[in-house]
């Protein structure tokens, strides 16, 4: 068993504990996110931040994660054109 400091808070995404994306929500783990904006770090890094619209919790990530959530966007509302034209 592993011992947990009593001050210690450990944080676990839901989504990822559910072998979902990285950029679902990590309080609920909904996949029904925007984007709340983006900011450069003092490193120069760029994170975008992401906003739950079920439960309003707020993440941030970086540009690979958030490259992957627009390709999963993109092949979503295609699917969903295809299904509306047959």
């Amino acid at each position: 068993m592993q011992k947990r400091c009593r001050y210690t808070r450990i944080n676990i995404h839901t989504g990822v504990a559910y072998n979902d994306f990285k950029w679902t929500c990590p309080k609920c783990g909904s996949q029904k996110i925007k984007l709340n904006g983006s900011r450069t770090t003092k490193a120069g890094n760029v994170r975008y931040r992401l906003r739950c619209k079920s439960c309003g919790g707020c993440s941030s990530v970086s540009p690979s994660v958030y490259k992957s959530y627009l390709i999963w966007q993109y092949e979503k509302s295609k699917k969903n054109n295809k299904s509306n034209n047959n």
